[in-house]
């Protein structure tokens, strides 16, 4: 379970929503603020076209492409105001 794996420190939670970073980058949030919205899309279009990004490969096919920005629209869930 995350809490275990946050618990014994095996995955970092930098943001504090108690969800493992990496389950947050996979997901589409890649500023790690606990909302899918323009500032990931933002970083998304700064990486677009790279061959084994950092971060933004949703897909996990190994570059940052329109398969990547359609997973992270799908995933959008802008931040309550």
């Amino acid at each position: 379970p995350d809490a275990c794996d946050l618990a014994n420190g095996t995955s970092d939670d930098d943001n504090g929503n108690e969800i493992p970073d990496a389950c947050d980058l996979a997901r589409g949030d890649l500023s790690l603020d606990g909302c899918i919205d323009a500032a990931d899309l933002g970083l998304l279009i700064a990486l677009w076209g790279l061959t084994d990004p950092p971060i933004g490969d949703l897909n996990g096919d190994g570059v940052i492409s329109a398969a990547d920005l359609g997973l992270l629209i799908g995933n959008w869930t802008p931040c309550a105001p």
